[in-house]
C-alpha cells in the first residue's frame, strides 16, 4: 500500500475556528480527508494495543503554526502512515481497517442503504450481488466467490481491481482494492471515464495456475481470463497458437486450451496504458507488459524503429514513484516511475512516465515478493528430510519489506 497526502485544504469550523484537512490518497486515489486530531485519536489506539511497535507521531502545536510548519506536518504524517501500512500486523489488524472504513464515510456522506453492485469476470460477463455501502472489498470478494462456488481457500488467488473501460472496449487496469476500501466510495471518487470493479487473478506467476485449477470453478475463471487477455491483444500468439486455441476454446476443452495459453508470450501479465519512457531516448512512446522475471517494453525510437528490452526485477536496485504535487484537488496530477539498473555493471536510472505508476510500482514489488517466496521454499525443500518435504502455497513465504524493496518521493510542485 502507498499513502500520499498531497494536498490540505483549509476550513473553518461553526465557531469560526480554522482547521486543516489532510486528504490522503491511497496508491493515487482519494481515499478519505481527515483531521490531524483524528490521526491523533487513532495513533492513541494503535499505541495502546501494538506498544512500541507504532511509529512516532507528529507532535501537536499549541500556537498558530505557520505555512513552513503546516506543510512539514503533512510531510511527516505522509511518512507515519506508511510506516505504520508496512506493519503488517498493525494493517490487517481491526482498528487500522476500522478507522479508514469511518473516514471514507465520513468523507464521502453518502447514506447508507443496499445496492446491488456489479462486478466484472474475466470473461466480461457480469454479475450482480447485493451490498451495503459500507461493506468492504473484503466483504465483496467473499459474497462474490460464494455466489460463484469459488472456495474460500482458494479466495486469495484472487483480487477485486478497479478498471476503466474506453473506447473499443480497451480495459486499463487502474489499482486493486485493499480488504479496508469500501467499493462503492472508490467508485465515486474516480475520475476520467465509465469505472468498474473487476475479478482477476491476483498473482503473477504462473506456476500457482496449478493450485487454483484444482477447483472447477478456478479452472473456468483462468481460462476466462486467458482468453479475455488474449481477445484484448495482452498476449501476443502467432497465428498458429491462434487456431488452436480458438478451436479448443470451441470444443469446450479448458484444461487443454489453459495448458496451451500458459504457453504464450507474455501470458499472465498485465499490459499497462501507452507511456514514454527516457530509455534509449529522452521521450520515447512504450508499450509495456509486467510480469515474471519483470519488465518487457516495446519501445518507438525516432524514426518509427522498434525496439524490445527486458528489465529484470533481480537486476533493480530500488525503485520509486514520483508525484507532481496538486496545488489544488482539481489540479492534474503527473506520475512517473523511476529505478536504478545494471547494464553489465553499469547503473543506469531509467524513467517510465504514465498514470499507472502506482499500479506499475505495485506489479513490481509483487513479482519480487513471489520471486523471493520461491526461493524460500526451494530452501525449505532442500534442508527437509525427503519424507517431510510438502508442497507450500507461494503465498505463505511471500514476506518481504516494502521499506526495502522500493523508496517513496515526492516532488516539488513545477
Amino acid at each position: 500500500m502507498h499513502f500520499n497526502i498531497p494536498v490540505t485544504e483549509e476550513k473553518t469550523d461553526k465557531f469560526g475556528g480554522r482547521y486543516v484537512v489532510y486528504n490522503i490518497y491511497l496508491e493515487g486515489l482519494l481515499l478519505c480527508k481527515v483531521r490531524y486530531s483524528d490521526m491523533h485519536k487513532w495513533n492513541e489506539e494503535l499505541r495502546r494495543v501494538f506498544k512500541d511497535c507504532v511509529p512516532g507521531f507528529p507532535p501537536k502545536y499549541f500556537l498558530a503554526m505557520t505555512e513552513k510548519m503546516q506543510d512539514q506536518r503533512r510531510h511527516l504524517l505522509e511518512q507515519y502512515l506508511q510506516k505504520v501500512a508496512e506493519i503488517s500486523s498493525i494493517a490487517t489488524s481491526g482498528i487500522f481497517c476500522s478507522f479508514f472504513r469511518k473516514m471514507q464515510q465520513g468523507t464521502f456522506r453518502i447514506p447508507e442503504r443496499s445496492v446491488v453492485q456489479d462486478v466484472i469476470l474475466p470473461d466480461g460477463r457480469k454479475i450482480g450481488v447485493e451490498i451495503r455501502i459500507s461493506d468492504t472489498a473484503h466483504t465483496l470478494m467473499e459474497i462474490v466467490s460464494d455466489k460463484m462456488g469459488l472456495p474460500r481457500d482458494l479466495m486469495g488467488y484472487f483480487g477485486l481491481f478497479l478498471v476503466q473501460v474506453k473506447g473499443n472496449e480497451t480495459l486499463s487496469v487502474v489499482k486493486k482494492l485493499v480488504p479496508f476500501e469500501l467499493p462503492r466510495l472508490t467508485l465515486e471518487s474516480l475520475e476520467g471515464g465509465p469505472s468498474a470493479i473487476m475479478l482477476r487473478k491476483s498473482y503473477l506467476d504462473t506456476s500457482v495456475d496449478a493450485e487454483v485449477l484444482q477447483s472447477s470453478c478456478g479452472l473456468s475463471l483462468l481460462c476466462a481470463q486467458a482468453a479475455a487477455d488474449l481477445e484484448r491483444g495482452w498476449s501476443r500468439p502467432t497465428e498458429e497458437q491462434r487456431r488452436t486455441l480458438g478451436a479448443l476454446l470451441e470444443a469446450g476443452r479448458k484444461r487443454e486450451f489453459l495448458q496451451a495459453a500458459q504457453r504464450l508470450r507474455f501470458y499472465g501479465h498485465i499490459q499497462l496504458d501507452p507511456c514514454t519512457c527516457d530509455h534509449p531516448e529522452p521521450s520515447c512512446p512504450a508499450a509495456v507488459w509486467v510480469g515474471h522475471p519483470g519488465l518487457h517494453c516495446c519501445i518507438t525510437l525516432p524514426g518509427n524503429q522498434t525496439r524490445e528490452e527486458h528489465f529484470e526485477i533481480n537486476r533493480m536496485k530500488s525503485w520509486c514513484v514520483s508525484m507532481l504535487s496538486r496545488s489544488s484537488q482539481d489540479d492534474a496530477v503527473g506520475l512517473s516511475l523511476s529505478f536504478e539498473y545494471t547494464f553489465d555493471d553499469v547503473w543506469k536510472s531509467i524513467t517510465l512516465h504514465t498514470k499507472q505508476a502506482f499500479l506499475l510500482s505495485r506489479l513490481m514489488l509483487l513479482v519480487l515478493k513471489e520471486q523471493q517466496a520461491k526461493v524460500a521454499e526451494d530452501l525449505t525443500d532442500v534442508t527437509d528430510p525427503p519424507n517431510v518435504r510438502r508442497k507450500k502455497s507461494i503465498f505463505k513465504n511471500m514476506k518481504v519489506s516494502e521499506e526495502e524493496a522500493i523508496k517513496s518521493k515526492r516532488t516539488a510542485p513545477k
